[in-house]
Order: structure tokens, then C-alpha cells, then sequence
């Protein structure tokens, strides 16, 4: 009896950890459909010449700006790789927290339809036109809100 009940565990226990790596690897796929490791490329690429500069425009000659450059384009490499590593490992872990399989089998039929593909093939370009968007009119706005609080906070030290 006992050899019964330790077969039917260890039976159990199989077949429980193929449905998780089976669902595991459907979200892989998933993540593979939606190429989020090439929209965070695509992502970057559109937004890293932005980005550095706006960084250098606070420079104030071409030595600093170039150290600005440099400095950037370190970080934005950095932010690109530690993204990469967010989706192919944490997001993974979150859909299949998140998701059930039919869910995630649902997502997948999107993806491979005409309508989830030209879902992914615009987004990169939607996202490079969303922060131009960004940079041009609401990061001017931001940064005078900050400099404002800044000089708030300095004057108040003054008294």
C-alpha cells in the first residue's frame, strides 16, 4: 500500500511539474510572439539620440558634451540590458503568476493573428513618437517645475 500511495505522489508530482514547464514555456513563447526583447531594442533606438540630447543641451561646451554623450550612452545601454533581463526572466514569472494557460493560449492566438502582428510591428514607432512627444512637451514643463522647487528649497535654507 505504501509503494501505491508513493507511486501515485511521485506520479502526481510529475505530471504537475510538466503542466507548469508546458505553461512555462507557452509563456516564453508568448513573450517570443510579442518580441519584446525587439521592441526594447526598436525602443531604444528611437528614443537613445533624444534622450542624449536633451542631456547635453544642460552641457555648456563641446567637452562637456561629450562626456554627457559618453555618460549616456553608457546608462542607456545599461537601462537596455537590465530591461531585456526584466522581460526575459521577471516577466515571464509574473505571466504565469498572473495568467492562467488559457489565458496565455489566448494571447498567443492573438499575436499569431493578423491584428496582434500589426500590433507588434507598430509599437516600437509608436513608442519612439510617444516620448518625442514626451521630451518635447511635457519634459520642458517638468523640468521648470523641478528647477522652481529647487530654487524654493534653496532660498528657504537661505532663511
Amino acid at each position: 500500500m505504501k509503494k501505491l500511495i508513493l507511486s501515485f505522489a511521485l506520479c502526481t508530482i510529475a505530471v504537475l511539474s510538466t503542466q507548469a514547464q508546458t505553461k512555462h514555456d507557452r509563456v516564453v513563447k508568448l513573450i517570443h510572439l510579442m518580441q519584446a526583447d525587439e521592441m526594447i531594442n526598436k525602443s531604444f533606438e528611437g528614443i537613445s539620440a533624444t534622450v542624449i540630447q536633451q542631456a547635453q543641451s544642460e552641457a555648456k561646451d563641446s567637452t562637456a558634451k561629450e562626456k554627457v554623450k559618453v555618460m549616456m550612452e553608457t546608462v542607456m545601454s545599461a537601462a537596455k540590458d537590465m530591461a531585456k533581463k526584466l522581460i526575459n526572466e521577471d516577466m515571464v514569472t509574473l505571466y504565469e503568476k498572473y495568467f492562467n494557460a488559457a489565458d496565455i493560449e489566448s494571447y498567443i492566438r492573438f499575436y499569431e493573428s493578423p491584428a496582434g502582428k500589426k500590433m507588434v510591428a507598430v509599437q516600437p514607432e509608436m513608442q519612439k513618437d510617444l516620448m518625442n512627444v514626451m521630451f518635447s512637451k511635457y519634459i520642458p514643463e517638468f523640468k521648470t517645475k523641478i528647477e522652481a522647487k529647487a530654487k524654493e528649497m534653496k532660498e528657504g535654507e537661505k532663511k
